[in-house]
């Protein structure tokens, strides 16, 4: 906005997806995260609820439910790793008690990847998409 000003250290806090790229802004951008997310991720935590919730009405509707994993530049395990891996193994564990598969393509992106935190460059699309539609392949009935 026209007159307003913030702390560059804390780009990562208001950052345009694509250009958070320095140490010191995906830092800023994984303590938001924090602000964000607080608590500890479980598989009965409120947001839980609202994917059980939503894999129900899909299911009821004949749709077939999928969670996918999506991929987050390796700063964050390094800044965040604790939280993030208690968030994974809560989703895994609500797909386990759901039966739904989980689509996890993270391996497939590297860190040149990465436009920032959460968003992929072209490169990371296109490994990322190709990953994705593979083990949708196999979910899929021949």
């Amino acid at each position: 906005m026209p007159n307003q000003h913030y702390d560059l250290a804390q780009r990562g806090y208001y950052v345009v997806p694509g250009s958070a790229t320095s140490a010191s802004q995906l830092a800023a951008e994984v303590v938001r995260m924090k602000v964000v997310h607080p608590g500890d991720p479980t598989a009965s935590a409120p947001g839980a609820a609202v994917i059980r919730s939503l894999i129900a009405e899909l299911r009821a509707r004949g749709i077939g439910v999928a969670i996918l994993v999506p991929p987050i530049h390796p700063a964050a395990y390094e800044q965040n790793g604790a939280f993030l891996e208690q968030g994974d193994a809560a989703v895994r564990e609500l797909a386990q008690q759901e039966r739904v598969p989980v689509i996890d393509c993270r391996a497939a992106v590297s860190t040149d990847d990465f436009r920032d935190l959460l968003h992929l460059r072209e490169s990371g699309a296109e490994k990322q998409s190709a990953c994705v539609g593979g083990q949708l392949r196999t979910l899929l009935p021949s």
